[in-house]
C-alpha cells in the first residue's frame, strides 16, 4: 500500500507553497497478514515520499515482485525484490515530477499520468506552472515517451483499460481551471489571473494511446474512469460536478446515476461480492454504495 501525509492531490491548493515537499511524508508500506498490521518498506526512497500509486507486475515471480510506485514531487520508483529496495524511474519524464497515478497493461507497457504543479523558481512563488501529462513505458520504467492526447493543454487524473482489449485505454481529465488555482489568488491578483483552456472529459483510444478521440463532456471535471470487468462494455466515471455516471455501450452513450450527487467524487469502484452494486468515493462524503440506476433524463444523458 501506499501512503501519504498530504491530501488531496492532485488539487493545485497542496503544491502552492514552495516549501510544500518539506512537509510531503509517505511511502510504502507492506502486511503479511491480510493488512492486519503493517510495515514501512522506503529504502531507496525515504519517508519523504506522499505516494499516489502503486502497480504489481503480475508476470513477476511470486517470491520477488516487480513494482512500481508513483510519488507525489519525486516521480516513479521501481521495486524488483518484492518492496524490499527502491530505485528512481524518471529518465524521459520532463518538467513536472507530481506523478499521481499508474497504470499497467497485461503486457507490462506503463502508463503514468503527472499533474500540473507550480514552479516555484527560484524557491519562491510564481505564475509559472508546470502542465499535466501521459508518458509511456515499454522497458520496464528504464525510460518514458510523452504521450499526444488532444490538442490543447490537459490536467488529467486517471486512466482504465479494457481487460478485453487492452490496447482500448479510457483517461479522465479536468476540466478548464484558472491560473490562481494552481498558484493562489495572493500570486495572480485579480488582474494577473488567466484561464487554461484544458480538455476535460474522458479521452479514449483504441491503438494503446497512439490516437485519442472525446467521448465525454469536454467541460466536466472527471476524477477517473472505471472499467466494470463483468459486464462488458460498461463504464463509469466519477466527477467534481456533483455526479456520476455510466455507459453500457463503450463510452457511445452516458447515464447519470441516481441517488448521488456530492460534489467532489473521486473514484466508482466494482463492488467484487456483488457485481449488481460499486462503491462511490470522495473528497469528503466518505463511502457510498449501492446499485448504479440509470436516469434517463435527457438533461442526464450524453451521446457523442
Amino acid at each position: 500500500s501506499v501512503w501519504s501525509g498530504l491530501h488531496d492531490f492532485p488539487r493545485g491548493k497542496m503544491t502552492r507553497n514552495p516549501k510544500w515537499r518539506e512537509y510531503g511524508k509517505g511511502g510504502v508500506a507492506i502486511s503479511v497478514d491480510g493488512g492486519k498490521s503493517w510495515d514501512p518498506t522506503i529504502e531507496g526512497m525515504g519517508f519523504d515520499s506522499p505516494s499516489t500509486s502503486i502497480v504489481l507486475d503480475r508476470n513477476s515471480p511470486i517470491e520477488n515482485r516487480t513494482l512500481y510506485v508513483a510519488v507525489y514531487g519525486k516521480g516513479v520508483f521501481k521495486s524488483n525484490n518484492g518492496g524490499e529496495s527502491w530505485e528512481l524511474r524518471n529518465e524521459g519524464i520532463e518538467e513536472s515530477f507530481a506523478a499521481f497515478e499508474l497504470t499497467l497493461l497485461p503486457d507490462g507497457t506503463l502508463f503514468l499520468i503527472t499533474s500540473p504543479t507550480p514552479q516555484h523558481r527560484g524557491g519562491k512563488e510564481g505564475k509559472e506552472v508546470f502542465m499535466g501529462a501521459v508518458y509511456k513505458s515499454v522497458d520496464g520504467a528504464d525510460s518514458w515517451q510523452k504521450v499526444q492526447v488532444g490538442e490543447r493543454v490537459l490536467f488529467p487524473s486517471g486512466m482504465a483499460y479494457d481487460p478485453l482489449d487492452p490496447n482500448r485505454l479510457y483517461l479522465g481529465a479536468w476540466g478548464d481551471i484558472t491560473l490562481s488555482d494552481l498558484v493562489g489568488k495572493k500570486v495572480t491578483g485579480d488582474s494577473g489571473n488567466k484561464r487554461f483552456d484544458l480538455e476535460g472529459g474522458i479521452l479514449m483510444s483504441e491503438d494503446a494511446g497512439n490516437t485519442w478521440e472525446q467521448i465525454f463532456m469536454e467541460d466536466m471535471y472527471v476524477y477517473d474512469v472505471s472499467v466494470d470487468e463483468t459486464h462488458p462494455g460498461r463504464l463509469y466515471c466519477n466527477t467534481f460536478n456533483q455526479g456520476a455516471y455510466r455507459s453500457d455501450d463503450y463510452g457511445k452513450s452516458w447515464y447519470k446515476i441516481k441517488g448521488y450527487d456530492f460534489h467532489w467524487g473521486h473514484r466508482v469502484i466494482p463492488d467484487p461480492r456483488n457485481t449488481n452494486q460499486v462503491f462511490l468515493t470522495t473528497f469528503g462524503s466518505s463511502v457510498w454504495h449501492g446499485v448504479p440506476l440509470i436516469d434517463n433524463d435527457k438533461l442526464t444523458h450524453y451521446s457523442n
